[in-house]
């Protein structure tokens, strides 16, 4: 991001935090920068624009946890969890009044914003989803996407009323309540064998870009290849093929038949699991095919 566009950001969030969104000028904000009112007009076409890319900035910022918590190798998937419960309570304390300006201010909900929010819930979900799978194993996969939608829930329901309530916290403890409660949850579904309410594939239906449902399903391959007890060197081999089609997704002309090779490639080793989420990336990546 443009540093200037940065800073802009960054002194908008200070002062809606501090006087709210409809109570605060673009002059103001330009006068805390000490620039001209015209130079943000350069930047933003108005102040529900620049309200839309603070938005967008704080987003960034969540999805940026969710990444490096994810990638990080050192981390057992349930300690995946607790970290990133932990960097969650912690920004909404560290940023509270921004966050209750959010729920206390009523805003239109304009097209940009409501995929935004969208597309955090999504990721939110399958996020959440994955580390469930890669927590309980395969007698927890099918339960995943309840858990995850429940958990969710939790989630957000406790930083909500810690938020508004202006509750004083420590967030250790909350994140090991939550996450014992989410051991609960596993348990009881797992012990009583009931058919789940939504069937772990349907979390594609939540995707609403293909660029990040290609990674969530790459990302949900992994996941299950955590659960299937394959020998070291078959989970080697596909893990290398993932990988191939990961760099080829990524690049700006990404070759239809090296592709379709590999996906058919993965389709021929018998594990019918994978099949699903192969399918979809298929689905994605070659619309037109």
């Amino acid at each position: 991001m443009n540093e200037k566009k940065r800073q802009i950001i960054e002194a908008a969030i200070r002062l809606f935090a501090q006087k709210g969104y409809h109570a605060t000028s673009i002059q103001e904000i330009a006068d805390t920068l000490g620039i001209a009112k015209g130079s943000l007009y350069f930047y933003f076409k108005s102040k529900e624009d620049l309200f839309v890319s603070v938005f967008e900035y704080h987003i960034d910022q969540i999805l940026q946890q969710f990444h490096l918590v994810s990638d990080d190798k050192s981390l057992s998937p349930r300690d995946k969890m607790f970290k990133l419960l932990m960097e969650n309570f912690d920004r909404h304390r560290e940023s509270r009044d921004f966050f209750q300006m959010l729920m206390k201010e009523r805003f239109e909900i304009n097209e940009e914003i409501g995929k935004l929010i969208l597309n955090l819930r999504a990721q939110s979900l399958s996020w959440y989803q994955t580390c469930i799978i890669e927590m309980y194993g395969a007698e927890g996969q099918p339960y995943s996407l309840d858990a995850a939608m429940m958990f969710s829930a939790m989630t957000v329901e406790y930083m909500h009323h810690l938020t508004l309530d202006n509750i004083e916290y420590e967030t250790k403890p909350i994140a090991l309540y939550l996450l014992e409660r989410l051991d609960d949850l596993m348990r009881g579904m797992i012990a009583k064998g009931q058919p789940p309410l939504l069937s772990p594939d349907r979390i594609h239906q939540f995707l609403p870009a293909a660029g990040f449902g290609i990674a969530s399903e790459i990302h949900q391959i992994r996941s299950l290849l955590a659960s299937l007890g394959l020998p070291p060197d078959r989970r080697e081999e596909i893990e290398s093929s993932l990988l191939v089609l990961t760099d080829e997704l990524a690049k700006a002309e990404p070759q239809p038949v090296i592709i379709k090779g590999m996906i058919a490639y993965l389709h021929t080793l018998a594990l019918p699991e994978l099949n699903p989420h192969l399918d979809r990336i298929a689905a994605l990546a070659l619309p037109a095919q």
